[in-house]
């Protein structure tokens, strides 16, 4: 079973996972084969996006779920927060992003395009606040690899955001606040007792 994002997983029918830390220039992607997983995604019952104006509710239970058709063999395996684990921690606690998304804003000749190698790229940042306006759903961390901190981009969706130096999953990627991948950025929280009960219930 992988955790990510419920944006990524709203309706959709099918999912692949794949297990190799450089994707870009393997033969066999995007289709299935040895070096992936496929697998049925779920999406929490509770997710909803742009249902209400503003930030606090734009979007909510920001979580997925894909269950895969054989088990995965790696080497580590995520860990799940205890309840309420999030509010626990310091403001500028180290976290640590994973995440296969862009990392280069090619500019000239017309709009800006985000592009990047299919790579797993990890990033380490800080914890900003876990006291928000949606602090019950979200951790909010820094993004602005400029300043010499890490961050996460267009792609990064439903990676995990561990706490740093850790496996345990604190929140998945979310989203951000501007168009640049800077500033910061929300991640949707694991801890949350409506979260960790429909992952902990869930079917295996």
């Amino acid at each position: 079973m992988v955790l990510t994002a419920g944006h990524v997983t709203d309706g959709a029918v099918a999912a692949r996972i794949w297990k190799n830390e450089i994707v870009q220039g393997d033969p066999e992607y995007p289709f299935s084969g040895t070096n992936s997983y496929d697998g049925t995604p779920y999406t929490h019952p509770d997710f909803a996006i742009g249902n209400f104006p503003g930030l606090p509710g734009w979007i909510t239970h920001d979580v997925g779920i894909i269950v895969l058709s054989e088990p995965a063999m790696v080497s580590r395996y995520g860990q799940l927060p205890s309840e309420g684990f999030t509010e626990t921690l310091r403001i500028n606690t180290d976290i640590d992003f994973v995440g296969y998304g862009v990392q280069v804003n090619l500019r000239g000749g017309g709009q800006p395009v985000w592009t990047g190698l299919k790579n797993r790229l990890y990033a380490p940042a800080k914890l900003l606040s876990t006291k928000s306006a949606i602090s019950d759903e979200f951790i909010k961390c820094s993004a602005n690899p400029a300043q010499g901190k890490g961050g996460t981009a267009f792609g990064d969706s439903g990676g995990p955001a561990l706490l740093g130096g850790t496996d345990i999953v604190l929140a998945v990627t979310s989203f951000g606040t501007n168009n640049n991948c800077a500033g910061t950025g929300y991640y949707s929280r694991i801890d949350t007792s409506d979260v960790l009960d429909w992952v902990i219930g869930f079917p295996k």
